[in-house]
């Protein structure tokens, strides 16, 4: 059964993503069927039993940091999540729902370190009960191949995952050991050779092409972004 219920917030759909509107928490917490009636946001047949809501970044980064002991493996997720906010601006995605999706994808990693073929399945269990946005859940099955990719988002994170390992190599064996010295050229040079940093998985990388983005692109935004998060990823 659904239940019909009407929740509203005085400010603009926008105030969907933040609480600075003022209105009750609540409002945020659903994914709305019915979204603008004269200028306030209207919830309808939410269904009953679990809400769909965005969790926020600094709830996703505290999940993570429980769920995983490696600091290696807290720092992937940290870069991911970075790499794709930065891919949400750029292809006009939800940047608070893309970089969930990074921060959680491998909230099962350890889990599953014996069981490759189940990672992912995990998370996405605890997500959905957990209520997370359904499209958070999605992108973490298809970042393990669970699922086809097929949203931007998808996509996205099956790209973003694997070029994050080449980042951090590429800066590894530079002599500063520094993202600040590095440039896409660089890390487009050293993925040219099949033996460097061989966990990157170049079919992965090569997603890029279906977000319609160029190598030296999709490098450049790559490199950026985990630039700007440089002292979270102690490089």
């Amino acid at each position: 059964m659904r239940r019909s219920r009407r929740l509203w917030c005085p400010a603009s759909i926008s105030c969907r993503k933040s609480a600075s509107c003022g209105c009750p928490m609540s409002v945020h917490r659903y994914r709305p069927q019915v979204i603008v009636d004269c200028g306030r946001v209207v919830v309808e047949n939410v269904p009953t039993g679990v809400e769909d809501f965005q969790m926020e970044l600094e709830e996703a980064r505290k999940l993570m940091e429980k769920s995983l002991g490696n600091r290696n493996l807290r720092r992937h997720c940290l870069a991911v999540s970075a790499v794709m906010g930065a891919l949400a601006r750029r292809l006009g995605g939800d940047e608070q729902t893309w970089r969930l999706a990074g921060m959680l994808h491998d909230l099962d990693y350890e889990q599953t370190k014996n069981e490759p073929r189940r990672h992912g399945l995990l998370t996405a269990d605890e997500l959905r009960k957990r209520g997370v946005n359904a499209a958070v859940v999605d992108a973490v099955l298809a970042h393990n191949h669970h699922k086809e990719a097929e949203t931007a988002m998808e996509k996205a994170i099956v790209c973003a995952d694997a070029v994050t390992g080449l980042v951090v190599a590429a800066a590894l064996i530079r002599p500063e050991k520094k993202l600040s010295a590095l440039t896409p050229e660089f890390v487009a040079k050293k993925m040219r050779e099949p033996s460097f940093a061989r966990g990157a998985d170049r079919d992965k990388i090569a997603y890029h092409d279906r977000l319609d983005l160029s190598k030296e692109e999709f490098l450049q935004i790559s490199v950026d972004a985990m630039k700007a998060i440089s002292d979270d990823l102690g490089l």
